[in-house]
Parts: C-alpha cells; structure tokens; sequence
C-alpha cells in the first residue's frame, strides 16, 4: 500500500503531464499559424493525419520526441528554445513550478551536470 502522499504526488504528476502536453501542442499550433500552415498541409508534411495533428495541438494526445524535433526545424526553431518557452510559461503555474522543481532536483542528480543550467534557473524563480 503506497502512502497518500505518493498518491498524491502520482496525480499532481499526471496533471502537469497534461498540462505539457497542452501547453507543447499550443505552442506548435501558434508556430503553425504564424507561418500559415494549416493543420493538413503540416500533417502532409510530416506523413501525418490532420487529426494526428490536431490531437497533438490540442493536448490531447503526447507529441513523439522525434516527431516534436522535426516539427521544430521545419519551422526553423531550436528545441532548447522551444523548451525554454514552454518552461517558462509552465514556471507561472505554482502546482507546475513545484513539479518543475521537483524535476530539477531530479535531473541535477546526472553526474555530467548537464542538465544544471537549464533547469536551475526554474527551481528558483
């Protein structure tokens, strides 16, 4: 039997990964629009549905690393800028920031430290 506050901690996590996973499909949606690409002509691009599109952008369904990364460089974005959006509209949820906080913790804990930089700076804010 697992303590309530594991329990606890397994819902709050499910509920920031819903969060990302909105928030990332969001963000994809702007990109998408401010090049003025519709959902079906990204979907043609990237072998795709316009569906499979539309589930990603609306947060429904969780976007494939890969698949994340070549929406990116499509649209000629980096994927630490990327992240570094989506963490900081993240960082301006309380419930959200002390997850990202409890991630931080997490990924410090890599022995090559390279993780440091980029997380630490939410951890505090």
């Amino acid at each position: 039997m697992q303590p309530d506050n594991c329990h606890a901690l397994s819902c709050q996590h499910q509920v920031f990964k819903k969060e990302l996973h909105a928030v990332i499909g969001q963000e994809i949606r702007i990109l998408r629009k401010s090049k003025g690409i519709t959902g079906h002509e990204l979907g043609s691009i990237i072998q795709l549905s316009q569906q499979q599109i539309s589930r990603y952008e609306n947060g429904d369904s969780a976007i494939p690393l890969d698949t994340l990364i070549l929406i990116l460089r499509i649209f000629n974005i980096s994927p630490e800028k990327f992240i570094h959006r989506v963490l900081f509209i993240l960082n301006r949820d309380p419930d959200s920031k002390k997850l990202l906080s409890h991630m931080s913790n997490h990924l410090n804990s890599y022995t090559d430290g390279s993780y440091l930089g980029t997380f630490e700076q939410y951890k505090h804010n």
